[in-house]
């Protein structure tokens, strides 16, 4: 049921300026972090998400995306801090719809107290479509096994009764940048179109020479008597349709390029993108050349050795040479926030800076607000 106009509008009233809350956020960065040890700890924080859902951040659920249900994979890496698992939780509450499906998959490297603080809080706040596997993977950072986690997510997907039509495979270092709405609105108009980026070709691969090594050399690979172009999409994370989710799964070629690129580093960089430049792969690249309009991404980050522009990443702090975003980045992303270009930016770590998502999210509240006077100005005239 709609609030009254009076209401609606009276949130607006107060909202902060960016000068104040880029003075807030900055307070906040590089706060000493906890490790968490104790069982207390674990326990209170564990059960403090009886107040997430009661709070008002992206409380409003329009008929749009009540019709058009997303999954989504969410990689989780175990993290010693507290602030972690924190940022872990944020995510999730942000992600989370009755109608979603989210698959996290915890590290099988993760200590049992940790995952369980994740699991605890997942299904005491948000029980219903919330799917954590129990047979997780190993995950190496780069390694093939990150390849082998997302599809361990996303086979659970598929077999999960549920009508979702789009996932959208992602790490727990997102930050986010547009309302669920927005997601909706775009995978509505991309109409059974992967949101996926083009790679470029390489080379033929000898997966015995090149053994946990990155491909970067032009050439054809012969699999299953089939010769396709290896790729590699250059980017953390991608969308998917329903049907090329079955078809990662049913497709010979995709069985055996799986197979080929089990000791290959990063082997998920190359896999999705691979597949999705099949002629025969359902919302493959064929059918988004139709397209007359561009679709936005999923997800950006900003390698240390790209990087020539002063305004990006100006704290300058890098983790495996990706630019982790601070208050300093708060321009730019707030740029492509209200353009609605990307869904997602990589990386954003809560114990290096927690104010850049206070900042982002404040404003996506703001913006849930304004779908929901909108919905009830249109439904009232």
């Amino acid at each position: 049921m709609f609030l009254s106009v009076t209401v609606l509008f009276s949130c607006f009233r107060n909202r902060p300026t960016r000068s104040q809350m880029v003075a807030v956020t900055r307070s906040r960065q590089r706060a000493p972090q906890k490790p968490l040890t104790s069982r207390t700890s674990w326990h209170r924080l564990s059960f403090e998400c009886s107040s997430w859902p009661l709070n008002d951040t992206f409380h409003y659920n329009s008929p749009v995306e009540k019709q058009f249900p997303i999954a989504y994979v969410v990689l989780i890496h175990h993290q010693k801090s507290k602030s972690a698992v924190r940022q872990y939780m944020r995510l999730l509450k942000h992600l989370y719809r009755p109608q979603n499906l989210i698959c996290l998959h915890i590290d099988r490297k993760a200590p049992e107290k940790w995952r369980q603080a994740i699991e605890k809080f997942a299904r005491t706040c948000y029980p219903k479509n919330i799917l954590i596997p129990k047979k997780s993977a190993k995950v190496v950072y780069a390694s093939p096994s990150t390849l082998n986690a997302h599809l361990v997510c996303l086979k659970e997907l598929l077999q999960y009764n549920h009508t979702w039509r789009y996932v959208i495979d992602l790490h727990g270092t997102e930050l986010p940048l547009v309302t669920n709405r927005d997601i909706v609105e775009a995978f509505k108009k991309a109409n059974g179109v992967n949101i996926v980026p083009f790679g470029t070709d390489i080379g033929m691969i000898d997966n015995s020479t090149f053994t946990y090594k990155q491909i970067t050399h032009k050439a054809i690979v012969s699999i299953v008597d089939n010769r396709i172009k290896i790729t590699d999409r250059n980017g953390p994370t991608s969308a998917f349709s329903r049907d090329f989710v079955k078809f990662i799964f049913s497709s010979p070629k995709a069985i055996a390029l799986r197979k080929y690129l089990q000791d290959v580093m990063s082997a998920e960089e190359y896999f999705f993108s691979t597949l999705n430049n099949l002629p025969e792969a359902p919302g493959g690249w064929l059918k988004r050349k139709q397209l007359n309009f561009e679709l936005p991404i999923v997800s950006t980050r900003i390698f240390q050795q790209n990087n020539d522009d002063p305004l990006i990443c100006r704290a300058k702090h890098y983790r495996h040479s990706i630019c982790v975003v601070s208050t300093s980045d708060i321009n730019w992303l707030e740029q492509r926030s209200e353009a609605r270009s990307q869904f997602f930016h990589n990386k954003y770590i809560s114990s290096y800076n927690k104010g850049i998502m206070d900042y982002i999210e404040r404003n996506l509240v703001f913006r849930n607000e304004n779908e929901e006077i909108n919905d009830y100005l249109s439904v009232s005239s």
